[in-house]
């Protein structure tokens, strides 16, 4: 008989669909919607479902949901040999591995007879995977969050529609491939052993589990089925528990089955709070269901590249994508934070945190930090950010001790650029390099490949600064901005005479840009050789960062506006490349020669609102997101676009590409 025709199929299903309905809800409080109905209007943002084919889960475009910071992740099963289990582990260090296809897949029998999972209902809402199925008298509902750093937890619930008494075996098994790990068991305890830390599995019942082991595999069976009545549930959990050699393994207890309910409560709590703090933003943008969607699924892109403190990374902060990197990077760091402050300001107080962690002595903050510091990068930093991370962050939290705290790191930091990247000592900064390596200098401006820097020179301004021959726009520009808001907190702090000096200096600064930097005849901003200030006369994103940080003039806006909206050059397809698209070194998908990246739209739609092209900006902000491969529907938010096609290309599940969406739709002034 086909099974969608089958009387019992469509009987089991009906009750299904009633236990859905009736499934508890939790009201949160300050939030009209119940909390379960909120995150089920999110469903599948991002498709989930996987099968690796993998043991290394980096470098590729698998998609994978964590939270909490944890440093494993999971997804949904991906073919009918994995029901029944959540795909993964996967591990989120420098070797990225998979764990397992899957290390607690759930078996049972009816009554003697295997149980068939098969046709399921799989879901990611925001902070939670799930799985249903209706088959042979049982609904079947498995869940997974996580409940802290290290720790998720799965919800095994089964239930009988029937009217019979059903007689319930049940089985937990699991398997690994990974190199350099050992498998050891123990009744209700599955343990994963490395060199460099463990991850273990535990079963939390009212019943007792016998295991036994083989070198790659272990078999959890219950000593005695369940008797389960009509209308009946069985509930039992799963704490599965990566903690790294660094950890105190001792602090992430196993729940109790009472501690390990109240943990599903207060996930759904805690995400509808995310929710609903970026929701309540009065936005045109946040009027449009589209959008909303496109807001949450930035949301959960940010928080499964959120990592907490491990190792030699003392704070929590956020992976530019737990595809290809195991870091955190500066810049993207400060457009991370300015988004999370949205959602969570802890968060995104850490996550700044977290690069100051190894502000070095005199002021330089490290390009990127590693769980292992050996492998920190101080060749280079990142454009100065910083300030306006902490700013973005303080207007959200009015917490003025973050104020204080920060103070003090972000004036040593915007006086080591006088210190070390003004070659002339003109009040004009370059980039550059510790070790007088041109790439790194072009990291340094975080736009590694550019045009712009194809013909420069580098120049030693002392033992270990370097410079490039051209004072870049966008460096001073940042630079401006960073006098603008170091006098806001100190005035807030009550150093007036600090604010006063950054006043002045701030003036100066802009009058040099204005000057020097502005091309009357073209009507736009440039980089400028440091031997007669010369333009480079090559048009990118730096030319609009004038707007972005407030130092052009309406006159000088409204002529790179007119740049910006034109379709040679920047208005294309998808508009914003990162290198104008009329001129013979453009190339639509060579990273910084053409490209876009949704942290420059940002800039450049933050821009025009700034000088009051809000009506264009809504417009532009509009022709980004729906021409943009992906950013609409169940795909990964992407690190670069073509802007000829909209491709989406290069890494997945791109971190500020999702903060700087974030920002733009939530934020209209």
């Amino acid at each position: 008989m086909d099974v969608q025709s089958n009387p019992l199929r469509k009987n089991i299903d009906a009750r299904m669909k009633k236990w859905l309905i009736l499934y508890p809800v939790l009201v949160v409080s300050g939030f009209t919607a119940p909390a379960q109905q909120q995150r089920e209007k999110f469903a599948n943002l991002l498709s989930l479902q996987q099968s690796f084919t993998t043991t290394h889960v980096i470098q590729t475009n698998a998609m994978v949901f964590s939270d909490q910071g944890a440093w494993h992740g999971y997804a949904l099963p991906g073919k009918a040999a994995e029901y029944g289990g959540f795909t993964g582990p996967v591990l989120f260090d420098a070797t990225g591995l998979v764990l397992s296809e899957s290390f607690s897949r759930l078996s049972l029998t009816v009554n003697g007879k295997p149980f068939s999972f098969r046709q399921p209902a799989l879901n990611y809402y925001p902070g939670l995977l799930q799985q249903q199925y209706a088959e042979q008298n049982l609904l079947v509902n498995q869940q997974l969050i996580f409940i802290n750093k290290r720790t998720a937890l799965i919800k095994i619930v089964i239930k009988n529609p029937s009217r019979s008494t059903q007689n319930i075996g049940i089985q937990l098994q699991g398997s690994f491939k990974a190199k350099k790990f050992t498998l050891h068991a123990e009744t209700e305890t599955a343990t994963l052993t490395s060199p460099g830390g463990k991850f273990s599995s535990v079963i939390i019942s009212d019943k007792k589990f016998n295991t036994v082991t083989t070198d790659t595999s272990y078999l959890s069976v219950a000593a005695s089925p369940v008797m389960l009545a009509p209308a009946a549930t069985w509930t039992c959990y799963i704490s599965q528990v990566h903690t790294l050699n660094t950890d105190n393994a001792a602090a992430f207890k196993i729940p109790s089955v009472t501690t390990a309910g109240k943990a599903f409560e207060e996930n759904k709590i805690r995400w509808n709070n995310y929710i609903n703090r970026i929701l309540q933003h009065k936005t045109e943008s946040l009027k449009d269901e589209p959008y909303q969607r496109l807001a949450i699924k930035s949301l959960i892109t940010l928080i499964s590249n959120w990592r907490s403190d491990a190792g030699d990374i003392h704070h929590d902060g956020i992976f530019p994508s737990y595809n290809f990197f195991d870091g955190f990077w500066a810049w993207d760091s400060w457009k991370h934070a300015a988004a999370c402050a949205l959602f969570d300001v802890n968060l995104a107080e850490n996550n700044i945190r977290s690069m100051f962690d190894y502000q070095d002595k005199e002021g330089m903050v490290a390009d990127c930090i590693f769980s292992d510091s050996s492998r920190n990068n101080y060749r280079n930093t990142k454009p100065p950010l910083a300030t306006w991370a902490v700013w973005e962050v303080y207007k959200r939290s009015k917490n003025t001790s973050f104020l204080k705290e920060m103070y003090p790191k972000l004036v040593t930091y915007h006086q080591w650029w006088y210190t070390n990247r003004d070659h002339d000592g003109n009040g004009l900064c370059e980039f550059g390099s510790t070790n007088g390596e041109l790439i790194a200098a072009a990291w340094e401006s975080g736009m590694d490949n550019a045009v712009r820097f194809d013909s420069a020179v580098m120049l030693n301004n002392s033992g270990h600064a370097w410079s490039v021959n051209q004072e870049s726009v966008d460096l001073n520009s940042f630079l401006y901005l960073e006098k603008i808001l170091l006098e806001k907190i100190a005035n807030q702090l009550g150093y007036q005479k600090e604010a006063t000096i950054y006043k002045e200096q701030a003036l100066q600064l802009k009058e040099k840009i204005n000057t020097l930097m502005y091309h009357p005849g073209t009507g736009f901003y440039y980089d400028i050789h440091l031997t007669g200030k010369k333009p480079l006369l090559l048009q990118g994103p730096e030319g609009w960062q004038p707007l972005w940080s407030g130092v052009a003039s309406k006159e000088q806006a409204k002529n790179v506006i007119a740049a910006m909206l034109d379709t040679n050059r920047f208005n294309t397809h998808l508009p914003f490349p990162t290198f104008q698209a009329d001129h013979p070194g453009f190339d639509a998908k060579a990273y910084w020669r053409g490209p876009v990246w949704i942290d420059q739209a940002m800039f450049a739609i933050e821009g025009l609102r700034k000088y009051g092209y809000k009506k264009t900006a809504g417009e532009m902000l509009q022709k980004l997101i729906q021409h943009g491969e992906g950013i609409l529907d169940e795909r990964p938010l992407r690190e670069t676009y073509n802007p000829l096609t909209g491709e989406g290309m290069t890494v997945p599940n791109f971190g500020w590409t999702a903060a700087c969406l974030l920002r733009m739709i939530c934020l209209d002034n």
